[in-house]
């Protein structure tokens, strides 16, 4: 199955036997593309919104350079993108998700989010 998970302990959550850990929460949730925190506790909304939609107000970013993104938001009193977190990024490399610089990330997130291929 796509969650990652061991069919066995997938069959123990379905049953009732077991209750899963947060982590098998996460990627039951990633799987079936509702929020984490609805399927494991009913709070919020089901429905995550997809990366296309969030991106929506920030389609002027995609134009813009690693260095063009941390002057516009700079001037705007900002030390980071408001949808690509700096807590997000310091994941992905713990997660060696990446190398990159926070705002080439940032930049390089955001042209993935409009479907834009990377350069490299």
């Amino acid at each position: 199955m796509g969650t990652g998970i061991a069919e066995p302990v997938l069959a123990e959550y379905a049953n009732g036997t077991t209750q899963p850990i947060l982590s098998d929460i996460e990627k039951i949730a990633r799987f079936v593309q509702v929020n984490p925190a609805w399927l494991a506790f009913r709070i919020g909304e089901k429905k995550l919104p997809s990366e296309a939609e969030l991106i929506a107000p920030y389609l002027n970013d995609g134009g813009l350079s690693a260095e063009q993104l941390e002057d516009k938001y700079r001037q705007a009193g900002k030390n980071e993108h408001p949808l690509f977190k700096k807590t997000t990024w310091a994941f992905s490399i713990g997660e060696d998700d990446t190398v990159l610089e926070y705002w080439a990330w940032v930049a390089f997130r955001v042209g993935r989010a409009l479907g834009k291929r990377s350069p490299h």
